[in-house]
């Protein structure tokens, strides 16, 4: 058996195995999707107050230097959630 025939014979598995999750891709879980995807933006938008808040009350109580570092990373990560999430969302209603 040659290489080239080895490698295809991976691919042919490798495709079979694949085939098992593409119920997940149906119409049916795409309306899930968009839920889910909702309800993520909604927990992120919230969770951006949050830190927001967090900054605000850091600044009027004097808090130590080093927590601006803290601060700007949670402002950070939750802005990453929350783009992640749009991208997503328009992913789901992009597709046809």
């Amino acid at each position: 058996m040659g290489l080239g025939e080895h490698h295809h014979r991976l691919r042919r598995r490798c495709r079979r195995r694949l085939r098992v999750w593409d119920w997940l891709y149906s119409d049916q879980f795409r309306s899930i999707g968009i839920a889910v995807s909702l309800l993520a933006i909604v927990l992120a938008a919230l969770s951006l107050t949050l830190d927001f808040g967090a900054i605000e009350g850091g600044v009027a109580a004097g808090a130590p230097k080093h927590m601006e570092w803290y601060l700007a990373f949670s402002l950070t990560v939750t802005l990453v959630w929350l783009h992640i999430t749009l991208l997503r969302l328009l992913a789901l209603l992009n597709r046809a």
